[in-house]
């Protein structure tokens, strides 16, 4: 549970904006392009 805790938080910060860098892995980076293309104005 913790790690799943410590991963969620980098992820959400990609989602948000305050982290730029890619994420851990091609799919996961996939998943939040396609949140914020569908979710940002």
């Amino acid at each position: 549970v913790e790690l799943g805790k410590e991963l969620g938080k980098g992820v959400y910060q990609r989602l948000v904006g305050s982290l730029e860098d890619s994420a851990e892995d091609g799919s996961t980076q996939g998943l939040i392009n396609y949140f914020r293309g569908r979710h940002r104005g």
